[in-house]
């Protein structure tokens, strides 16, 4: 299996480990997703989320390939 990734929030307060590659890398179109997205790039300091057709791309691991580095669940396996 492949070394881990870490991915950290842009503040470094959470940080997570994926293993392996991602299941699936799309972009979602549901209103709930557009609504959230733009709502994430207009905080200070945010880069641009949506796409230029207001799609919210996102990157799909397998579950139990995720684990909690550092932040709110810290070490917490996803079950």
């Amino acid at each position: 299996m492949d070394d881990p990734t870490e991915i950290t929030c842009s503040c470094g307060q959470t940080r997570l480990e994926v293993q392996g590659k991602p299941i699936v890398s799309v972009e979602c179109c549901c209103t709930s997703c557009r609504e959230a997205g733009s709502r994430m790039q207009k905080l200070d300091g945010a880069p641009p989320i949506l796409t230029d057709y207001d799609a919210t791309p996102f990157v799909m691991h397998r579950k139990d390939r995720v684990r909690f580095v550092q932040g709110l669940k810290t070490s917490h396996r996803f079950a």
